[in-house]
């Protein structure tokens, strides 16, 4: 049997001034697409309606803003795996340490990247543009790369 192979492909970046904001990336396995990363390169340019006073957030930050693998492919290691190109994009970028956020109710998720070595710095709270009234808790957390 063939050993699968997990990449990211680069689809897309956000530029301000020349300056790399996020970058989006197609998660692939074995050449065909499972999932979707988004990476934020700049954490000083989350939106407004993040509220995150309470992590200490850094320049030498890398913000995952989204990662998502398809159920299908979910308890493959394609999460992982992903995450391990993740850190590598990271490394080259020269960022020291990977930062996300969980939503309170994705028990699922916290798990899971507690297990890959994620620890919580924080909470936030997230309001929607459409919801001012329903503010979301979220976990913010964080793996030094």
């Amino acid at each position: 049997m063939p050993k699968t192979r997990i990449s990211l492909r680069e689809n897309e970046q956000h530029l301000r001034k020349s300056k790399v904001l996020q970058k989006n990336y197609s998660i692939m396995r074995n050449d065909k697409i499972v999932g979707s990363a988004i990476l934020d390169f700049d954490l000083k340019a989350f939106p407004i309606n993040w509220d995150f006073t309470s992590a200490d957030l850094k320049t030498s930050d890398l913000g995952i803003a989204s990662l998502r693998v398809d159920k299908g492919q979910r308890g493959k290691g394609t999460g992982t795996k992903a995450l391990r190109r993740i850190a590598s994009v990271a490394r080259k970028a020269k960022k020291k340490r990977l930062v996300l956020v969980v939503y309170n109710w994705n028990a699922g998720a916290k798990k899971f990247y507690k297990r890959e070595g994620f620890e919580q710095i924080g909470e936030s709270k997230y309001m929607g543009k459409r919801q001012k009234r329903r503010v979301k808790k979220v976990f913010v957390m964080a793996k030094h790369v």
